[in-house]
């Protein structure tokens, strides 16, 4: 296992070094092509989680994919945008409770900073996960979506323009700084 660096990223760093190699969201949005569906909408898919591979209730783990190509992370979030964030947080939660018997309370919701992809996707884990993986939940990678909503609230910009702190894979941080 690669060690996991720690470090602050500033806007500058972002706008400089991380934003010009990011894919197109759209191209990324393909990555996920293959993945059950278990929602499609003109706003927003769920899709199951690679790592949900049991299909136990209790290790559930689903994203929905923003399809907004516009969104590639939080670092894209404005005040703006708190409308849409809530509509595909309420319908998600809406079709979760619906089809797998589980309400708010019962599920860790956040966003991953580094996401794996750049667009932004929102994950939606049963909090009796057995293994809630260190590394996802680990300060500096999951923002919990209602902090996120928080800080857009208090302050539109507030992710284009804060330092954020950043725990990372070292061979992905070699990989993105190239």
């Amino acid at each position: 296992m690669s060690e996991i660096i720690s470090f602050t990223e500033t806007a500058d760093f972002y706008n400089n070094m991380i934003c010009p190699k990011i894919e197109k969201p759209k191209k990324e949005f393909n990555v996920w092509k293959k993945c059950k569906r278990i929602h499609t909408s003109k706003l927003f898919d769920i899709i199951v989680d690679s790592k949900w591979r049991d299909q136990k209730i209790d290790n559930l783990h689903l994203l929905t994919l923003c399809k907004d190509f516009s969104l590639c992370s939080i670092r894209d979030l404005r005040g703006k945008d708190l409308p849409y964030l809530e509509s595909i947080y309420k319908n998600s939660l809406d079709i979760i409770e619906k089809k797998y018997k589980l309400k708010e309370n019962d599920l860790n919701i956040y966003f991953h900073y580094y996401p794996g992809v750049w667009l932004l996707h929102l994950h939606f884990v049963n909090k009796n996960k057995k293994d809630n993986r260190k590394n996802e939940m680990a300060e500096g990678r999951a923002h919990f979506y209602d902090q996120v909503i928080e800080n857009l609230k208090s302050k539109s910009n507030f992710y284009k323009k804060t330092d954020i702190l950043v725990n990372l894979n070292k061979n992905r941080l070699k990989n993105i700084t190239k």
